[in-house]
């Protein structure tokens, strides 16, 4: 080839690359949901990027983190798996339970240690603060808030007596020492995703706490409200029904614990996170309140428009990378394949900075773990080429998903009594992703109860959902495998009669009041529950 065939041979394959580099035409966003498209980019490198967007301004679609097996530390599931076991489940965005997830994209999460599948911060899930950020220890992570704000957190701190339990009846607050960890020497908070049971020593005091909401963060005096509706003293290992907490405590703090609570009464929880720039001294006004779906990141490669810079060897080595950009308008997951010489090599943390600035528009974006956990799925399948020739276990996700409206069956009602069908798995919440507390024999007959938040007959998970009791103990099964057995009279009594909450907002006017509070008519207990 001579001089002049080489050059032009070079300037054509440059513009062809050029070419490749730029994002598609607006047509090329392919609808996936109404609010999420999605488009896959050939860049210079060569490199293929992966790109799923939201509109943050569409009211039917929001963000939310799933967590492998749906319990805290308990091992790894790929993305698929999470996606599947996660789509039609309840979401609390109301911020009650009642909407559906219809998931449409999922990408994989936090970096987690490798035996356990715990993540290596925090974590927030559909409302639940499930693992506290660590203290004082660099950055935090991304952040997606019930007002569809979102933010990148710096450096936090939990100040130990800004995280209360307040008993409303009498007035006393306690701090809360531990959240879904192992109980040390105060009061510990466990929540549904942190296990089944709670796996505490028979001694000490547990108390469960029916919420109206999950226990989301909430500085005080705002709190998350609920009614006790279980007590158990030195006979713990309790378990944790889907809309409930459990307080447990020994020593000192199990006594004030238990002279504070009886059958019915009220209570409060509520934590704040202070917050701090990169240097973990300089304030940052940013509130965590009312935070939906958080976890944690490494890397906050874009803030503000500002492109940093790092020195770790890990952002300066292409690799495969997951991340989450996004502007005021829109929310991007970003997934770049790598390890993969002439196809796709991978970004360094900068190029993907500039990717995400340049050619997404994006202000701001965080990496989450790379490498062979990077996974997209969309609409049923994975769309990228995960560098081990197939999808990692890793601990946890974010996903994109369609809120689906609440849906109920009003084929029973409370007080009716219903027989199992079949072997049952007696669920602690609506839903086939709720493990099961124990088994319900086929032939037993249940009585159906009202649920405080109204869930009675709620759709999740392709099936029907109602509360019963049985033999003292509440579960919840699936209209699908249940019968009718004897008709509730016209004016239920017993597991049928249960008042709701009262109104949030004149808690919300009146938190500084606590006369009034003390003056209320609170509801009714609901049979024992272990």
């Amino acid at each position: 080839m001579n001089r002049a065939r080489r050059w032009i041979w070079i300037l054509a394959t440059l513009m062809l690359l050029a070419a490749q580099a730029q994002p598609g035409p607006t047509r090329d966003w392919r609808e996936m949901a109404d609010g999420i498209t999605y488009q896959m980019f050939n860049l210079v490198g060569p490199n293929r990027a992966y790109v799923v967007r939201m509109d943050r301004n569409n009211p039917n679609v929001t963000l939310d983190t799933s967590l492998a097996n749906s319990r805290l530390g308990d091992g790894k599931e790929t993305v698929s798996q999470m996606a599947n076991r996660y789509d039609g489940t309840l979401g609390s965005w109301e911020p009650t339970w009642g909407g559906r997830n219809q998931v449409v994209a999922v990408i994989n999460g936090s970096f987690h240690d490798t035996e356990s599948g715990r993540p290596e911060s925090g974590m927030v899930q559909s409302g639940w603060y499930i693992k506290r950020f660590n203290d004082l220890g660099g950055g935090s992570g991304f952040a997606w808030r019930l007002d569809r704000s979102a933010f990148i957190g710096g450096c936090v701190n939990h100040p130990e007596d800004e995280q209360l339990v307040t008993y409303l009846n009498t007035g006393v607050q306690q701090q809360i020492a531990e959240i879904d960890e192992k109980r040390q020497g105060g009061l510990a908070v466990y929540t549904p995703l942190y296990d089944v049971r709670t796996h505490t020593p028979d001694s000490g005091v547990e108390v469960v706490v029916e919420l109206e909401q999950p226990f989301t963060i909430l500085a005080y005096p705002l709190m998350v409200r609920g009614v006790v509706r279980a007590i158990r003293v030195d006979q713990n290992d309790t378990s944790i029904p889907f809309d409930s907490v459990v307080l447990s405590a020994g020593g000192s703090a199990g006594k004030t614990l238990l002279d504070n609570v009886e059958i019915g009464s009220m209570v409060g929880l509520s934590t704040r996170i202070q917050h701090f720039k990169g240097d973990c001294r300089t304030p940052d006004g940013e509130s965590w309140n009312e935070t939906y779906a958080s976890l944690s990141g490494s890397f906050p490669f874009l803030l503000d428009g500002e492109i940093q810079s790092f020195d770790d060897l890990g952002a300066k080595v292409p690799a495969p990378r997951t991340a989450i950009c996004y502007n005021d308008q829109s929310l991007d997951f970003v997934v770049v394949d790598g390890r993969s010489p002439g196809v796709s090599v991978g970004m360094t943390i900068n190029e993907l900075a500039h990717f995400c600035r340049d050619r997404l528009d994006d202000d701001w974006g965080i990496n989450q773990d790379g490498g062979g956990s990077t996974t997209l799925w969309l609409d049923g399948k994975v769309v990228n080429r995960p560098s081990d020739g197939h999808e990692r276990a890793v601990a946890n996700g974010v996903m994109m998903v369609e809120v689906k409206p609440p849906e109920f069956s009003n084929t029973y009602h409370p007080g009716d009594v219903v027989q199992s069908d079949e072997l049952l798995d007696f669920r602690l919440g609506p839903g086939d992703n709720y493990r099961g507390r124990s088994d319900l024999p086929e032939g037993a007959e249940v009585t159906v109860v009202h649920h405080l938040n109204g869930l009675d007959g709620v759709r999740a998970t392709g099936n029907n959902w109602w509360q019963v009791s049985y033999k003292g103990e509440l579960g919840w099964v699936p209209e699908s495998a249940i019968s009718l057995v004897a008709a509730a009279s016209p004016t239920p009594t017993g597991d049928g009669q249960i008042q709701p909450l009262p109104p949030k907002d004149p808690i919300d006017s009146l938190m500084g009041d606590p006369g009034w509070l003390l003056n209320q008519n609170w509801p009714a207990p609901l049979p024992w529950l272990p």
